[in-house]
């Protein structure tokens, strides 16, 4: 996988390096509460970013800002996940700014090259700062211009909060409830304000539809009795598709037969193009067969709402399982050849 250099400038970078060094001779963790983000809005952009420290379990030391409401939706639901498949898909699903320690060895090749052209040392395990930016399905990447500026902000503004926090303990229990405490840019400077937390609105699945003809073509193929599994989820190799390009993390679209295990389509497809991959699956399968299956059992509700327009007009049934055990099976053998 290729890495291209940092494109962002020294003389951003600089006080990045500066601010996270702060943090850590301050050690930082000790006095902002574990309980909870603290958000700081962006004034460039407007958004805010919801900062959680790390430390105080002194296994990984850092900022992670989860970004805007989505990135707020991401760290509540790994928060009440816990380890497993639903904390992988908030992960793969985050919009988050990451600050770390660990070792040289980790650092990317532009990070190297960017320490060593700010003059600055390090010595020691777990001493070397790491940061980066996550998308939405995509590989963490190296943050950019104003992605560095941001997260200098956050940095000062959490030592500040921190800093406050050492002569004002209850300052994190003026808001009470459900609020979160937020730092605001004004004309006059840096205020605090309690604010509900934005969620993002729900979006409903979009999928693909037949119209006219083509409906009326479709329907014209048999049904048999047939019962289709399906299954989607990340692929375990991400794809690049230029050199030094942030990669991404596909989706694999599979769809089984359930009584002969035998594999009817599978495909790759960016995550951002899945609704209209798992619809051409379907009918490519159909079409590839001849006929329509009286049945697609699937066991994710976001796969169902994303089938089930096209069933329809398919006169196909739609069951959603607890367990699709053949499309899954099948599922991990792809994810362990090709992982």
């Amino acid at each position: 996988m290729s890495r291209a250099a940092w494109q962002v400038p020294d003389e951003e970078l600089r006080p990045l390096y500066e601010a996270i060094e702060r943090f850590r001779a301050r050690e930082t963790w000790r006095h902002v509460p574990a309980e909870g983000p603290v958000g700081v809005q962006d004034p460039e952009s407007g958004e805010v970013g919801y900062c959680c420290v790390m430390g105080r379990l002194k296994e990984l030391f850092g900022l992670a800002v989860y970004r805007g409401p989505d990135g707020l939706a991401n760290y509540l639901q790994m928060s009440e996940a816990g380890p497993g498949p639903k904390a992988l898909d908030a992960v793969l699903g985050c919009r988050m700014l990451m600050a770390s320690f660990g070792q040289r060895e980790a650092l990317l090749p532009g990070e190297r090259e960017a320490i060593k052209r700010l003059g600055l040392k390090y010595r020691g395990r777990d001493a070397w700062p790491s940061f980066s930016s996550y998308l939405p399905f995509t590989v963490p990447w190296y943050l950019d211009e104003a992605e560095a500026r941001f997260l200098t902000l956050c940095f000062q503004q959490v030592d500040e909060m921190a800093s406050r926090s050492r002569e004002d303990p209850a300052l994190w229990l003026t808001g009470g409830g459900d609020h979160i405490l937020v730092r605001v840019p004004t004309p006059q400077g840096w205020v605090d304000q309690w604010r509900l937390p934005e969620l993002p609105a729900p979006v409903g699945p979009s999928a693909v539809a037949l119209v006219g003809e083509e409906a009326a073509r479709w329907m014209t193929l048999g049904q048999r009795k047939d019962i289709w599994e399906m299954a989607i989820g990340p692929s375990p190799a991400p794809v690049q598709d230029a050199p030094g390009q942030r990669p991404y993390v596909p989706m694999v679209v599979l769809v089984v037969d359930r009584a002969t295990k035998f594999i009817l389509d599978t495909r790759l497809c960016p995550h951002d193009h899945l609704a209209m991959a798992v619809g051409e699956t379907v009918l490519r399968c159909v079409s590839h067969i001849g006929a329509r299956p009286a049945v697609i059992r699937v066991d994710d509700p976001t796969l169902a709402g994303l089938v089930e327009p096209l069933a329809e007009q398919l006169q196909v049934s739609v069951k959603v399982v607890n367990r699709t055990s053949v499309a899954q099976a099948v599922m991990r053998e792809l994810v362990s050849r090709f992982g």
